[in-house]
């Protein structure tokens, strides 16, 4: 196990799967189960803006919890958030259509240009016995 410091209080932890600490994390899922409820019933917010104003909580934390798809909008409204590439209102995932469409293809172009391997030649050295 690895020791890390939280993300969030700086406190020393044994680092597991997230960066923050056991405290931090159960904070922070107190913090996610007020959005829920807030969002069961808000059905027509649609801006995370106001989803802060109703809770309390960080508009960074609502994003975050959007783009991992633990949260998703309740009846017929979309919460929108910025694309992490190119900041346009997106619904689900954590890029737009458009910078997924180019990141899809730059790796085509990258895997094109990327050179074969070669085969690996056999290493050899030379050595003097001595008697």
């Amino acid at each position: 196990m690895a020791i890390s410091n939280c993300e969030k209080c700086g406190n020393l932890f044994n680092k597991t799967v997230k960066n923050i600490c056991p405290n931090c994390l159960k904070e922070e899922d107190q913090m996610f189960e007020t959005v829920k409820k807030y969002l069961k019933k808000n059905k027509t917010v649609t801006q995370i803006e106001q989803i802060s104003e109703g809770t309390g909580v960080s508009v960074e934390l609502i994003t975050k919890f959007f783009r991992e798809g633990r949260l998703q909008s309740a009846g017929g409204s979309e919460v929108s958030y910025g694309c992490t590439s190119c900041g346009t209102p997106i619904t689900t995932g954590k890029v737009c259509k458009h910078c997924e469409s180019n990141l899809t293809q730059l790796q085509s172009t990258m895997k094109q240009t990327e050179k074969p391997k070669t085969e690996a030649q056999p290493i050899s050295f030379y050595s003097r016995i001595r008697n």
